[in-house]
């Protein structure tokens, strides 16, 4: 009789069981699909550029995240698709952070195999349409661009009710490898292909401290490109690309070649910022 009046008891607790091991398996995909998606939604946000990636990691006891074959592709007006390539990401958040606007990352460990620029055959380069570099507008006909519209829920966009807060997001420390660069000029074509320049960046496991936004990693890749090749942008300043780097790149200027103040005397002619003035004939 014992017995027989354990087996429901017994029955009861192995359902029970299950359907909290089927609720934890479903809370750890949810959770999985949400950090994911939040990391596709603030690298868009910030660089305007469609992104994929290939596997992702979410720690089970931890926040630790592993991102694996993440490729950021072109927008529409490039004829190459490709623009950055990270065969690995690996992040430090703290997770209670991760569902809001005010996002704390203790650390990022990012490995960029391949930063392709591509010069469309306007002339327009795809770094010059990041959004984090000031581009991503559309261009008037009178050559100038218009900023670009702001999303759904985003001040500015009429119709909206309620208007997402400003991103404020930090992380304590960035390292940063760059391997190459491929350069594609579709404005300069022949036999039917761009010319084409690659270049070994050597960036090796730099690191960077306090930066206060997604958008300055992107400037300091965009920065660090810019240092060790001969491609020159022609709608970028100096200024937008550098803002809010001081601190992060000051502090180390034994590691970044010659401080800020270098960097900016160096980019500036990189950037197309002077005219450089024709070769005077000599007189006979």
């Amino acid at each position: 009789m014992a017995d027989a009046a354990l087996k429901p008891r017994r029955r009861w607790l192995l359902r029970a069981g299950l359907a909290l091991l089927a609720l934890l398996v479903v809370g750890w995909f949810a959770r999985n699909f949400l950090v994911r998606k939040g990391l596709e939604a603030v690298v868009t946000e910030v660089t305007g550029f469609p992104l994929e990636i290939g596997s992702f990691r979410l720690g089970i006891l931890d926040s630790r995240i592993d991102v694996g074959g993440m490729r950021l592709r072109n927008p529409e007006g490039f004829e190459d698709p490709r623009c950055l390539d990270v065969p690995r990401l690996v992040a430090d958040p703290e997770f209670r952070t991760l569902f809001g606007r005010n996002i704390h990352v203790e650390e990022i460990v990012v490995d960029v195999e391949e930063v392709v620029v591509v010069k469309n055959a306007a002339g327009e380069t795809n770094l010059e349409r990041l959004r984090a570099l000031g581009g991503g507008g559309k261009e008037k006909g009178n050559g100038t661009k218009e900023p670009p519209k702001p999303g759904p829920g985003e001040p500015g966009q009429p119709g909206t009710q309620e208007r997402k807060e400003p991103l404020k997001w930090r992380c304590d420390r960035l390292e940063l490898t760059l391997r190459r660069m491929i350069y594609l000029d579709y404005s300069r074509m022949k036999d039917g292909k761009p010319a084409k320049e690659e270049f070994d960046l050597k960036v090796d496991h730099e690191e960077f401290r306090d930066i206060d936004g997604p958008d300055k990693i992107v400037r300091l890749i965009a920065l660090r490109v810019l240092q060790r090749t001969k491609i020159r942008l022609s709608n970028i300043s100096v200024e937008s690309l550098t803002a809010g780097l001081e601190g992060v790149v000051g502090d180390l200027a034994g590691s970044v070649e010659g401080g800020l103040k270098g960097i900016g005397k160096s980019i500036e002619g990189l950037l197309g910022g002077k005219k450089e003035e024709a070769p005077k004939k000599k007189r006979r």
